[in-house]
């Protein structure tokens, strides 16, 4: 999958279609952690083995949803069927309930993004009570998981980088997706062009800084070494050192595309070569430079220069249709992406 964008989309839409018609009773047990299992589905499959696939198959739905509002079938699935619970106020007590409580909270926000994405910039409906009260409601959940997530992360109870590294890695991964979601929810009731993104240059600047540690933990060079010479680290078992497959990369594209300083661009272009032949379900750090460097984004040239400026941003910052719309909108415009990696 991850050499093949087309059998990505390919695999994720077949699965949906086995995944999106379960039973709703199947689904709440699945999703629930002492519901019983009434109708005997486990003879056939384990919760836990189910929830494992629904977690795969939301991470790569999830993926595709930068830039592109196309229909999230399993996180409205989802939705329907959760509540949507504010954060304890006790905080986690381990790294799976920051996972879990992300995971739950960003599938509940590609739906309710999906739900909206025709109302962004309709003041009328935003200034709704109901609209309000929900928008007030999502806004605090983010900023609770946010606060929760770190206070874990720098606690008593959070996997420590110089002990036990993979764990580190992806509670950090926790934290950086998490403000990149955080960013949907502000900007959701709003149109943005790509130009009008620089509103948010302090967060794209934060979550950088975290790109950047992550892609130091993974082991990437720092210099100019030779392609095939790019290995991230192993853990002590031998496994890559990563297990979502939405790492940095989704977070370059959006910091590439959205941000207007020079040098914050030229450190995300900078993380992109030192990932160069790294790939994470429909991202391909190469494709990445390539693409970028065809939009003037990469932060030596002039910010008004980039092409793309004056256009729709999207519900997720990536441009309309994300990595495969820029392609499309590049060609259309008789603009070549370079080959190679740069």
């Amino acid at each position: 999958m991850r050499q093949n964008r087309e059998g990505v989309v390919l695999h994720y839409k077949k699965g949906v279609q086995i995944l999106e018609p379960l039973p709703t009773p199947m689904l709440v047990h699945i999703m629930s952690e002492k519901m019983p299992d009434p109708e005997g589905f486990e003879r056939r499959i384990s919760r836990s083995e189910m929830r494992q696939l629904l977690g795969c198959y939301n991470d790569l739905e999830m993926g595709r949803q930068v830039g592109a509002p196309l229909k999230p079938a399993l996180s409205l699935r989802i939705y329907e069927i959760t509540p949507d619970r504010i954060v304890p106020l006790d905080g986690y007590q381990s790294l799976p309930d920051c996972h879990a409580e992300f995971l739950r909270w960003a599938g509940h926000l590609c739906a309710r993004v999906w739900e909206n994405f025709h109302h962004r910039g309709d003041k009328e409906y935003w200034s709704r009570p109901e609209q309000v009260q929900a928008h007030l409601n999502v806004l605090y959940r983010g900023r609770r998981i946010l606060e929760v997530t770190d206070q874990f992360m720098t606690g008593p109870k959070a996997p420590r980088r110089e002990i036990n590294r993979v764990d580190y890695i992806s509670g950090l991964l926790d934290q950086m997706h998490a403000r990149g979601t955080f960013l949907i929810v502000q900007a959701m009731p709003e149109t943005y062009t790509r130009r009008q993104l620089q509103t948010f240059e302090a967060e794209f600047h934060e979550i950088l800084r975290l790109a950047e540690e992550l892609v130091d933990l993974l082991g990437y060079p720092s210099g100019d070494e030779p392609k095939n010479k790019v290995r991230p680290r192993l853990d002590s078992g031998g496994h890559p050192a990563i297990t979502l497959d939405n790492g940095p990369l989704i977070t370059l594209h959006v910091i590439l595309y959205g941000s207007g300083d020079r040098n914050t661009r030229r450190r995300a272009m900078a993380l992109l070569r030192r990932m160069r032949g790294k790939h994470e379900g429909l991202y391909d750090a190469g494709q990445l430079i390539r693409i970028f460097s065809a939009l003037e984004a990469n932060g030596h040239g002039s910010y008004s220069g980039d092409s793309l400026l004056d256009e729709d941003a999207g519900p997720s910052f990536g441009g309309l249709g994300g990595l495969i719309g820029l392609e499309a909108r590049l060609a259309s415009l008789n603009v070549t992406c370079p080959q190679g990696n740069l």
